[in-house]
C-alpha cells in the first residue's frame, strides 16, 4: 500500500511514458501550419494570373514549406506503371525534372480584359485556359463551378491556390500538364497520412487503364501501401465525391489513414491538380516499461516517501 501511496503522491506520469498531442497538419497551399491565411510572396512564391511575366519571380514550388510544414515537394516525368503489382518503375527517374506551380482557382481574380477569358467574357477552354480547375462562382459570368455535392442551394466553394505539375516553361500562365507525372512529398520526419483532396478528376476511374496511383513509403524507403483512385476505393469509402461535378471542376477526397510515411508519391496519369494533403505526426507506441524495471521505480517512489516522512518526524 505504501507503493501505491506513493504513485498517488509523486503523480504517476512521473513514472510512465507521456501521451503527448499529435500535431495535424493540413497543406492546402493557401494557409500557415496554424491554419491562417498566408501571403505567399512571404514564402517567395508568385502564382501566375494569366495577365503580366513577373521579373526575377519564382513560380516553381519546392521546399518553401519545408520550415513550417516539414515537407518539401517534387516533380517527375510519367514512370511506367506494372498494373499488376503495382509498382512504378522509378529506376531512372534520375532527379526532378517537371516543375510544380500554383493555380489560381478564383475565377473572380481575372479579370474582365484577361487572356484568360473570351471577349464575352467567358473563360477560354482546353489548351487556351484551365477552366476546369476553377473553383467558387464567377461573378462576371453567374457561372458555379464546385459546389458541394448535397447542397441544394449550390453555395460556391473557393478553393484558391492548388498545385499542378507545370505543362511548359510560361510559369506566369499555370497549365496543368496533359501527359500527366508524378508529384512526390517528402517529409523529414516519419507522418501518418489522413487524405488528399484532387480537383479535376476524370471520372473514368480506371476504366481505360489509367488510374491515378498513390505510393508510401517508410523510414527506410521500403514501400509500406499502394492504393488506386478506381471505381472500388469509390465503393469501399476510400475516395469520396465531395461535389457537384464528376469530371471537369469535380473534387474528391482519397483517405489513407496510413502511419509512418516518410514520403508519398501521386502519380497522375494526365492533368489534375491537388488542393489539400493532411497528415499528423507519427507517434509510436509509448514503450511501457517491463515488471521488474516497473517495481524498481516503484521501489524509489517509496524510499523517498519514507525520507520525507523521517525528515517530517
Amino acid at each position: 500500500m505504501m507503493a501505491i501511496a506513493a504513485i498517488g503522491s509523486l503523480g504517476t506520469l512521473s513514472l510512465l511514458p507521456s501521451m503527448a498531442q499529435a500535431a495535424t497538419y493540413t497543406l492546402d497551399f493557401d494557409s500557415d501550419a496554424n491554419g491562417n491565411l498566408m501571403d505567399l510572396s512571404d514564402l517567395g512564391i508568385a502564382v501566375g494570373d494569366w495577365e503580366d511575366e513577373l521579373s526575377n519571380a519564382d513560380y516553381t514550388v519546392s521546399d518553401q514549406w519545408l520550415a513550417d510544414f516539414g515537407v518539401s515537394l517534387s516533380a517527375y516525368r510519367k514512370p511506367s506503371y506494372n498494373r499488376n503489382t503495382g509498382d512504378f518503375d522509378l529506376s531512372d527517374l534520375g532527379e526532378p525534372d517537371k516543375d510544380l506551380v500554383l493555380f489560381n482557382t478564383d475565377p473572380n481574380d481575372y479579370y474582365a480584359d484577361s487572356s484568360a477569358r473570351k471577349s464575352n467574357g467567358q473563360f477560354r477552354s482546353g489548351d487556351r485556359f484551365d477552366d476546369d480547375l476553377l473553383t467558387g462562382a464567377d461573378a462576371l459570368t453567374g457561372v458555379t463551378y464546385l459546389a458541394a455535392k448535397n447542397d441544394s442551394s449550390n453555395t460556391p466553394i473557393n478553393l484558391g491556390n492548388v498545385l499542378i505539375i507545370q505543362e511548359n516553361d510560361n510559369y506566369y500562365k499555370p497549365d496543368d500538364n496533359a501527359g500527366g507525372g508524378l508529384i512526390s512529398f517528402g517529409f523529414e520526419d516519419l507522418v501518418d497520412l489522413g487524405s488528399i483532396d484532387l480537383l479535376d478528376v476524370s471520372d473514368d476511374f480506371g476504366r481505360r487503364g489509367k488510374q491515378i496511383v498513390f505510393a508510401a513509403y517508410g523510414e527506410n524507403d521500403e514501400k509500406l501501401n499502394t492504393w488506386k483512385f478506381d471505381e472500388a476505393a469509390l465503393a469501399n469509402g476510400t475516395a469520396e465525391r465531395l461535389s457537384q461535378a464528376t469530371d471537369d471542376n469535380s473534387l474528391y477526397r482519397f483517405n489513407f489513414d496510413t502511419a509512418g510515411i516518410k514520403r508519398l508519391d501521386v502519380l497522375y496519369p494526365g492533368s489534375g491538380a491537388i488542393a489539400a494533403l493532411r497528415w499528423e505526426q507519427n507517434q509510436a507506441p509509448p514503450t511501457i516499461p517491463e515488471p521488474a524495471t516497473m517495481l524498481g521505480l516503484l521501489a524509489v517512489a517509496g524510499l523517498g516517501l519514507r525520507l520525507k516522512q523521517t525528515h517530517t518526524a
